[in-house]
């Protein structure tokens, strides 16, 4: 994997001067939309995949929109949504009806259906090259499944307690182990492995506390950021974004902390995504008559809020899923071919919108 992007303080100062004309945008000149989709049903779940948009509604369907030339190419007659993700041959649901499941692109119909779990699934991962598929539900607990035959493999009781919020493949190491991480509504991350053979191991370590029980962001080199309150020897009421590596995996799996910078002056937040170089953060303000929604992108090395943007009042109405970004190449620090120009993409009640940045408004 490429090594985080290195800017220089004349490119920073640079930056922050283009930036600061329009740092509180407070209107939606800043900000172009385009409707993806209307639906007559609520929208559950959102993952976006280069041009290629998944949406997942209350009426169990998965819409795949093309969002290049804003075209519906494929409707999937599902199930309810709770996490989905696709490639180019398969989608991958995991549903409130207690199960998960693989459907084919090439029939628009199920492959397979993985049941076994007591209550609503809430993550699905797959592993391809051993055909293996992890979920984790509100019952507490992860199981693996036999990718084509939806043969539950085994079921992993003793980690968690609290709602399995998001589960992930991280690498396949000797011995025919896996590397797993996993995280629930406690705020617990673990680090496991479990054997091809289907013998289970013992949780190797623990992370606790994290920040508004929101999972960890997995970056691909096996490594992971989270939101964390200061320690309280400290006696700094900040939180702080925390980058951890796993090591030791041939042996007993560790985290070792590699960076982790204070947020400065933004409350009650809720961490959207981040890179190496910036995060993005959700913040609902009080004004003298409204709650307003923004985001804030955060620079992490520098400890400072870059930019806010206003989210379009409607969004927020009703329960709708957390905004998702769309190009996300310049978290990882900016360059000249890199400026995002789909920012992200926002659920207003039964439709989708994307919010492009306008061109005078690039961040």
């Amino acid at each position: 994997m490429r090594q985080p992007l290195k800017i220089t303080r004349n490119h920073v100062h640079t930056l922050a001067k283009r930036i600061s004309r329009n740092r509180h945008m407070a209107d939606r000149k800043s900000i172009r939309e385009e409707i993806v989709k209307a639906a007559n049903v609520n929208v559950t779940y959102l993952y976006l995949n280069g041009n290629m948009l998944a949406i997942g509604g209350e009426d169990r369907f998965v819409y795949i929109w093309n969002i290049r030339v804003n075209e519906l190419e494929k409707v999937i007659a599902a199930h309810s949504i709770a996490d989905l993700n696709f490639d180019k041959e398969y989608l991958y649901t995991a549903s409130y009806d207690n199960s998960a499941a693989v459907w084919s692109f090439a029939t628009e119909s199920m492959y397979c259906l993985y049941a076994g779990h007591i209550n609503g699934v809430m993550s699905i991962d797959v592993n391809r090259e051993d055909n293996l598929v992890l979920t984790g539900s509100a019952d507490y607990t992860v199981k693996v499944w036999d990718f084509h035959s939806g043969h539950m493999l085994n079921s992993f009781s003793n980690i968690h307690f609290g709602w399995v919020k998001k589960v992930k493949f991280l690498e396949k190491l000797k011995g025919d182990r896996h590397l797993v991480i996993s995280s629930d509504a406690k705020g617990n991350i673990f680090i496991w492995t479990f054997q091809f053979e289907h013998n289970w191991s013992n949780e190797v370590d623990i992370l606790k506390h994290l920040q508004s029980f929101v999972s960890p962001i997995i970056f691909n080199d096996k490594t992971f950021c989270v939101v964390l309150k200061s320690a309280e020897s400290t006696k700094c009421t900040d939180e702080s974004i925390n980058y951890f590596s796993i090591e030791n995996l041939d042996t007993r799996p560790t985290f070792k902390l590699l960076k982790s910078k204070r947020i400065r002056n933004i409350k009650d937040k809720l961490l959207i995504d981040a890179g190496r170089r910036f995060a993005v953060f959700m913040v609902n303000e009080l004004d003298a008559i409204n709650l307003q929604t923004y985001f804030y992108i955060y620079d992490i090395d520098r400890e400072d809020i870059l930019q806010r943007i206003q989210v379009p009042k409607d969004r927020c109405e009703g329960v709708a899923p957390v905004p998702i970004l769309g190009d996300r190449d310049w978290l990882d620090g900016f360059t000249d071919n890199n400026q995002p120009n789909l920012l992200f993409i926002s659920v207003e009640r039964q439709f989708v919108t994307l919010h492009y940045l306008s061109h005078n408004n690039k961040v």
